[in-house]
């Protein structure tokens, strides 16, 4: 049994996150409800928030942000309908403009907008599973991944004669070579559009952008320094530019979208924990390092990009903070939940001489919405049974992207498998199922999908096991933003992840008991993993995992156990 202690720790950390969840997604509503408008085509378009700065027009990047967190508080077709604003408004050499008004008058162009169209429309495919949008539109987006400027050597984004302005959320500050966020984005963009086009079977677009984001990841590793971090920009030519720093936002982002290497993931994450006094305030997340400040740039030291602490990072930066430090993690997030509720949800925040100077008229901003998709990744709201089980440092149903075999050594895997479907008997390979290695150590069964009746999952054990943990991740045939897990299923869908789930475990007598159970199941998302840590001693002879009713499909399904009590098989 878990002493009092340590379930009042996790009582109160549970309560604080499902308070903080409840008031930021009610929040949200308030300013996806404020901040919409219908443009000049009859479309529902958001502007970044409802502030008197930016309340007349939308911006691709901001509107991304805003519709990743705010998971399904935004409709596809809303979400659909911002693309088409943007496809009217595209120039005839492939640019993308960097904000639509809604009397639909464009704004110049930077070189980050055909990048969030893109991933605004690999968004719009994943939650709706409309392919024939993309199949009817996918040239204009490929003109516009062919409007951005690539150096010709290393193939990344580089600044070019009528245009210094790179990221829209750095764009006060002039670069003058290849620019790390940009390509960066130009390599996640042309992963997400290979997949669409493998989905489409348009084979040779496919190898095409598989060549791009391979070019782009080689150009990369020169913008990364002393094994550490990655820097803003440089000159392929050794030519000295300015504003070449450590950037926090860029190396913090290479590790979540997967382009770094496991040893460079290792090295940035001992950085970022190492100097997080430098570059976090109250939860926000600073450009540089303190005391650091861009030397080219159109704003003054200690204000807005040179200085400011942003919320737009911090999903990003608390993700690689948390595979080393769940703790900090934690903290991170508590502190900017704080922040929130107590000076509101700004664009940018600072510290100046001791004290807390606020852009207050940058508040109710929408792309600092960014926690909400943390709170998703952690299975926010918690669940009730903390004697049972617990997570890393943070409650009770644990989602990461960690290795779920992590600090299990002294535990066995019993059962490992891809992927597995309820389905008939009859549609089960026997013969390959005895060709698995643990074939010899459960035997599984399978009941078909009916109607008023839960498909379920169940292994039989050939001896008794103490459970130590069950786990599963996100369907391989799932699309998402984890390079493992980009492929759309078999079905055609976008997923076919559980929505509700119900754990048993048949005891010594030979009686079912349930040992977790949610009606409320929230699908996990791409790289997250369901992972259920079992505390209490359950010896079982067998172990059962139930599904709502509907298409399921679970990927690498683990249970860890040990054999009579504490001997290691």
């Amino acid at each position: 049994m878990i002493v009092n202690l340590q379930k009042n720790i996790r009582v109160t950390l549970q309560k604080q996150m499902e308070m903080n969840y409840s008031w930021l997604r009610t929040k949200a509503k308030e300013i996806l409800s404020l901040s919409g408008h219908t443009a000049y085509n009859g479309a529902r378009i958001w502007t970044p928030g409802y502030n008197e700065l930016y309340n007349n027009r939308t911006y691709p990047r901001d509107f991304f942000y805003m519709a990743d967190a705010c998971g399904d508080l935004l409709t596809p077709d809303e979400i659909r309908g911002e693309i088409e604003l943007f496809l009217r408004a595209q120039g005839s050499d492939g640019r993308i403009p960097n904000c639509v008004y809604i009397d639909g008058k464009t704004v110049n162009w930077l070189f980050d907008n055909s990048q969030f169209l893109v991933n605004l429309l690999y968004l719009y495919v994943e939650r709706s599973g409309d392919m024939t949008f993309f199949l009817k539109h996918y040239a204009a987006f490929e003109r516009a991944m062919a409007f951005l400027p690539l150096h010709p050597v290393v193939h990344l984004v580089c600044s070019r004669y009528d245009g210094k302005k790179m990221y829209g959320f750095n764009d006060t500050i002039n670069i003058d070579g290849c620019d790390l966020f940009c390509s960066l984005l130009y390599y996640e963009a042309s992963k997400k559009l290979s997949l669409l086009f493998d989905k489409g079977r348009m084979y040779d677009h496919r190898e095409y952008w598989d060549r791009e984001s391979a070019r782009v990841q080689s150009g990369l590793k020169m913008l990364y320094n002393n094994r550490e971090f990655y820097l803003s920009c440089f000159s392929p030519t050794g030519q000295r530019h300015v504003n070449v720093k450590p950037s926090v936002w860029g190396s913090a982002f290479s590790v979540y979208i997967e382009q770094s290497s496991e040893i460079e993931k290792q090295e940035i994450g001992g950085w970022l924990i190492g100097n997080y006094n430098l570059c976090v305030f109250r939860g926000q997340v600073r450009h540089l390092l303190k005391p650091n400040y861009w030397d080219d740039a159109d704003c003054l030291p200690e204000t807005y990009q040179n200085g400011g602490f942003w919320a737009a990072p911090f999903d990003w930066v608390q993700t690689v903070i948390r595979s080393f430090n769940c703790g900090l993690a934690n903290q991170m997030l508590t502190d900017i939940m704080d922040d929130f509720q107590e000076y509101g949800i700004n664009e940018v925040v600072n510290r100046s001489m001791g004290y807390l100077n606020r852009m207050g008229h940058l508040g109710n901003y929408s792309a600092s919405l960014v926690p909400l998709k943390t709170f998703r990744r952690l299975q926010i709201p918690f669940h009730d049974f903390y004697e049972l089980v617990t997570g890393k440092e943070r409650g009770n149903l644990t989602v990461s992207s960690q290795d779920v075999g992590s600090g299990m050594q002294d535990d066995f895997a019993l059962f490992e498998t891809r992927d597995v479907t309820p389905k008939a008997d009859s549609e089960v390979d026997d013969s390959e199922w005895s060709r698995m290695p643990f074939s010899d150590i459960v035997t599984r069964k399978w009941v078909s999908e009916v109607s008023d009746q839960h498909p379920w999952i169940q292994l039989d054990f050939h001896h008794q096991y103490a459970l130590k943990m069950i786990t599963f991740k996100r369907d391989n045939w799932s699309a998402g933003l984890s390079q493992k897990h980009l492929l759309f299923n078999h079905t055609g869908l976008t997923d076919m992840q559980p929505e509700s789930i119900m754990v048993e475990y048949m005891d010594c007598t030979g009686v079912w008991n349930l040992l977790y159970a949610d009606e409320k199941y929230r699908k996990l998302e791409a790289g997250e993993n369901f992972v259920l840590r079992i505390f209490e001693e359950h010896v079982a002879t067998a172990v059962r995992l139930r599904f709502k009713p509907g298409p399921v499909c679970l990927h690498e399904l683990r249970v860890y156990a040990t054999c009579n009590h504490d001997k290691r098989i």
